[in-house]
């Protein structure tokens, strides 16, 4: 199986400034980028520019993506059909 891991998770958020407070202090993400009511941020041993964005305005997860083994997409397909026969 070629999932490795949560890839990213983009958020909507009502209170910008308590959930740059959150991300910053509980997990300990650090902020990579502010620009018009979004913030990236990304962990201390991350790779990539980010792994969670917050999005000024309403609440809840947007999406998010997973880090994958290949890149083809076999595995993203597989889990997918498995996910579907179990409903």
């Amino acid at each position: 199986m070629g999932i490795m891991r949560m890839g990213y998770a983009h958020v909507r958020v009502t209170d910008m400034a308590e959930a740059k407070d959150h991300y910053a202090n509980t997990p300990g993400l650090y902020e990579v980028l502010e620009e018009d009511g979004w913030v990236y941020y990304k962990g201390w041993d991350e790779w990539d520019h980010h792994s969670v964005v917050l999005e000024e305005g309403g609440v809840g997860l947007v999406k998010f993506g997973f880090k994958v083994e290949h890149e083809h997409e076999y595995d993203i397909d597989d889990i997918e059909k498995k996910a579907q026969t179990f409903g």
